[in-house]
């Protein structure tokens, strides 16, 4: 493992390196996603993703969350990077070293004749060195560290503000609280180290776990980092009577909010309660925790199985989650775009348009790698990449809400087939102007003229909710509707005429 201070230099010129190359090179997002990843690297001494030749690729885009034709653009930026990283996590027993052979001319050569010359001790050295000066060992160099020298260490030191200049909430939590004062005081976690642990201190390892067990024991009710590790760190200190304690009187998981989260902590805390048994060879502790996780597991498999049917309202209280289960299960490629498209909606409902684009990005990409044949059409699993409309309509909302009416038109006009927009486009329109934004699409029916009889999609629903449109227009557009797919040679009815000229005629 390298020493601490190489690593923390290590890790202060990644962070500078991301800023100087990377940032220009990549949206603000992505840029930070690989800085979180190389520091990742950093802090846990692990090796870049490699294959045979180079560095794994597809890898590291998906441990950074990104598009892959995103990371291989940028590959010539970060490559740098992850060499210096490769060199700092080598041992030095990894590392080629540079070996001396020793020539034949370094030995001295004997003289034919006489024996070779003995060097002459000094007469006066041995009696100017006493026998206790002899056997005493010479004392080791006081050099000093390089670098810069470290912070003075003060029992009370000024806050860079005070309260009633910049006044803030009582932390919940120790770590926000910790978080905050550090700020105050311009410290580092390594200062308040230096200023609590003595250089020459060994820590008693099974004492800090005892106290963090004690700690996550005392608060895992309120705190839903506490919650999460409360377990992990009652089996590190032996405390095996106080798992199951934690598995009788919080089996809900109280403290955290995301189900799907919460979930996956339950399973977490039963995986570690039975294997704590074994261990211990508690057999009816074991069987009761086998019992309890058997009904987990059922009610598992059918939580998982509605979040997956319900995308979009999976993705509203549970997005975070909802994407480290998902994106990177290659078996479950085909439903990725779905998990996308509505991430792209409820980042463009909280007003983050680059979250928004970034999604927007992933969901093309996904569509690029969809099954083709050469001739353009879909083949192989193609049926199982499904493109269902509400997927579709996610993304026509997300690029209203970013972009405005005309970039979610031009949208809404690259889908394919036609009868898909006619569906999405009712099914956007009247979300819209429930949600307020009838007067931007008014605005947008009066300035402008589609192609064909599109603008019905619009002054239709606007005159069901109760808006005040051009009832002219509206008679001309239905005119086109008439003429276009209602012509006096054909009998039959086709789809779009089912699902627009009722609509069309209520209006009118």
């Amino acid at each position: 493992m390298p020493d601490l201070p190489h690593t923390k230099l290590l890790a202060r010129k990644i962070s500078d390196f991301c800023r100087l190359r990377v940032d220009p090179a990549l949206p603000p997002r992505d840029s930070t996603r690989i800085k979180e990843f190389l520091l990742g690297l950093i802090a846990q001494s692990q090796m870049p993703p490699r294959k045979v030749r180079g560095y794994d690729w597809n890898e590291i885009a998906l441990q950074c969350g990104l598009d892959r034709d995103a990371i291989r653009g940028a590959r010539a930026v970060i490559e740098p990077a992850l060499d210096a990283i490769v060199r700092n996590t080598q041992s030095p027993a990894d590392r080629p070293s540079a070996k001396i052979r020793k020539a034949r001319d370094s030995e001295p050569r004997p003289r034919h004749g006489r024996p070779p010359r003995q060097p002459k001790e000094k007469p006066g050295t041995a009696l100017r060195i006493g026998p206790r000066e002899q056997s005493e060992p010479r004392p080791a160099s006081t050099r000093q560290k390089p670098g810069a020298k470290p912070r003075i260490i003060e029992e009370f030191p000024k806050p860079l503000f005070e309260e009633w200049l910049d006044p803030w909430l009582d932390p919940p939590t120790l770590r926000e609280a910790l978080d905050l004062h550090m700020r105050r005081h311009g410290d580092s976690y390594w200062h308040l180290h230096r200023a609590v642990v003595r250089e020459d201190e060994k820590l008693d390892q099974a004492d800090t776990v005892s106290r963090i067990a004690e700690y996550f024991w005392s608060h895992y009710r309120s705190d839903a980092y506490c919650s999460t590790y409360v377990i992990d760190f009652l089996v590190k200190a032996g405390r095996i009577s106080d798992i199951f304690t934690v598995l009788d009187a919080d089996g809900h998981v109280a403290a955290v909010g995301d189900p799907l989260l919460r979930r996956e902590i339950q399973i977490r805390r039963l995986t570690l309660a039975l294997a704590t048994c074994r261990e211990t060879g508690d057999t009816v502790k074991a069987v009761q925790t086998i019992l309890i996780g058997a009904e987990a597991q059922h009610d598992e498999g059918a939580f998982y199985d509605l979040i997956d049917k319900e995308v979009d309202l999976s993705v509203e209280f549970s997005g975070p989650s909802l994407l480290r289960r998902t994106l990177p299960d290659r078996d479950r490629a085909p439903s990725h775009g779905s998990v996308l498209a509505h991430c792209a909606l409820s980042a463009s409902l909280k007003d983050d348009r680059v979250g928004t684009l970034h999604y927007l990005r992933m969901y093309d990409a996904w569509v690029s790698k969809r099954p083709r044949r050469k001739d353009g059409e879909f083949q192989g699993r193609h049926v199982e990449w499904k493109i269902e409309d509400r997927d579709i309509a996610a993304l026509v909302e997300a690029v209203f809400r970013i972009a405005g009416v005309d970039a979610a038109m031009r949208d809404l006009q690259r889908r394919r087939p036609p009868e898909v927009r006619l569906r999405v486009g009712l099914d956007v329109v009247s979300r819209l102007i429930a949600d307020g934004h009838g007067q931007a699409l008014l605005d947008f029916a009066a300035a402008t003229s589609p192609l064909g009889p599109w603008r019905l999609l619009i002054t239709v629903q606007l005159a069901l909710s109760g808006h005040d449109i051009d009832h002219a227009q509206l008679t001309r557009d239905v005119g086109k509707l008439c003429a276009k797919f209602i012509p006096s040679h054909e009998l039959g009815i086709s789809v779009r005429k089912r699902l627009a000229y009722p609509n069309a005629a209520i209006a009118c």
